[in-house]
């Protein structure tokens, strides 16, 4: 038996990392979902059919997948929350600071979206 004294560890300490796909979309609409592979133990996310594949970064917590893109010159230019419970995503697109309380900022756009998650395989 293994005993661990002194040691302040959350439950997702133990929860082992895993690749999972998902597929993002508006309600209605499965024809074009966005694909995201989200890597949690690499705390990466790729967009699988974005434009140039785009490359993310991942923050896991109980209850949300929080993610970022950043342009090729390495300003954040989108971030999205994810429900890890209802699969509900919110995002938003253009400049930061992102999800100011009210109204986006002038010229950034908001999305609501439906995640779910899919076997990680490619179609073709």
């Amino acid at each position: 038996m293994l005993l661990v004294a002194g040691c302040a560890r959350s439950e997702l300490d133990f929860t082992p990392p895993h690749r999972t796909q998902m597929a993002c979309a508006h309600e209605g609409d499965s024809q074009r979902p966005m694909i995201l592979i989200v890597d949690t133990g690499s705390s990466e996310v790729i967009w699988a059919n974005g434009e140039g594949t785009p490359r993310g970064s991942l923050h896991v917590t109980k209850y949300s997948y929080a993610l970022e893109f950043r342009s090729r010159s390495g300003a954040l230019v989108s971030s999205a929350r994810i429900n890890r419970f209802d699969g509900r995503m919110e995002r938003e697109v253009g400049q930061a600071p992102f999800f100011a309380p009210g109204h986006p900022r002038p010229g950034n756009h908001r999305q609501s979206l439906l995640c779910e998650q899919q076997v990680l395989k490619q179609k073709v």
